[in-house]
């Protein structure tokens, strides 16, 4: 019984799928060392563009990840950075010309640099660009959002999956930690949307983290109520200050979708690794 337990567990591994989000900051201090990291070979990496970093840099980060890491960067695409549509379609151009053409579209940080309010608005401008790129991501709210109710999170992912074409669209969730949420998202909006059938899902997660940086993101950042209270609790049972991940919710989630239990196409796991990059793909191995 052991033995196929074991051989259970590792079949499921040997299919999941496993990307991680570093920033340009971490990735050029590698490439400034020489350094290619071999975890990182056939990956998705997803780049993130801080307020902090340049397009220029963003750039270099995901096309160091592309020639020297073997890697298959998706950059963020963070719509108050940018002016207009122009600046918007130099920037993919840009990425197109050292071989990216995976993207995620999220508002971004402070105020609008122009036009562009949102994520809505730039998910427009890039409806018209769709040769110019192979996917595109938006943002999923399974916990909900502090300042917007399900419903409106519902309907909005629904009509950006249906501004791309087939095959284009894809969503990440925002860092859960409980498996039902997911499940409890699945029931609500994939098994009653006919519309978003096969849309491709990564399940955003944690990496091997302090619960105590975990609770300041997550109040940064306007997590929703209950993942805040789920924090709570998992810091009063957690005392010594170990690190924290999300191992339960991927054995749950991998039991799930490998036994049909849910109805949302999940295409694997997506660990924000804070930059620790080492302890999250020795997680990964492990988990």
């Amino acid at each position: 019984i052991v033995s196929s337990t074991r051989f259970f567990w590792a079949s499921l591994m040997m299919t999941t799928r496993w990307a991680v989000e570093v920033t340009p900051k971490w990735v050029l201090s590698q490439a400034s060392k020489g350094l290619v990291h071999p975890g990182l070979k056939g990956k998705r990496v997803n780049v993130a563009f801080l307020p902090t970093q340049s397009e220029n840099n963003v750039v270099q980060a995901c096309r160091f990840l592309k020639e020297s890491c073997l890697a298959k960067p998706v950059c963020h695409v963070p719509a108050r950075k940018f002016v207009d549509g122009h600046h918007v379609s130099d920037f993919i151009h840009r990425l197109a010309e050292v071989g990216v053409r995976d993207h995620f579209a999220i508002s971004g940080d402070g105020q609008p640099s122009g036009e562009i309010k949102d994520s809505v608005d730039l998910l427009k401008i890039m409806h018209d660009m769709q040769d110019t790129f192979d996917s595109i991501g938006f943002a999923a709210y399974p916990d909900g959002h502090a300042s917007m109710s399900d419903a409106t999170l519902d309907q909005a992912l629904i009509e950006k999956a249906e501004m791309f074409n087939p095959g284009k669209g894809f969503a990440v969730t925002q860092l859960c930690l409980k498996t039902q949420s997911l499940v409890s998202w699945d029931e609500r909006l994939f098994k009653r949307t006919p519309e978003l059938d096969g849309f491709p899902v990564w399940v955003g997660i944690f990496g091997p983290v302090k619960l105590e940086f975990m609770r300041r993101l997550s109040q940064r950042l306007g997590f929703s109520k209950a993942l805040d209270l789920e924090i709570v609790e998992r810091e009063r049972a957690n005392t010594d200050g170990k690190l924290h991940g999300s191992d339960d919710l991927v054995r749950e989630v991998q039991l799930l979708a490998t036994t049909g239990k849910l109805c949302m196409d999940i295409r694997g796991f997506q660990v924000s690794t804070f930059d620790d990059v080492d302890r999250s793909l020795t997680w990964i191995n492990e988990v």
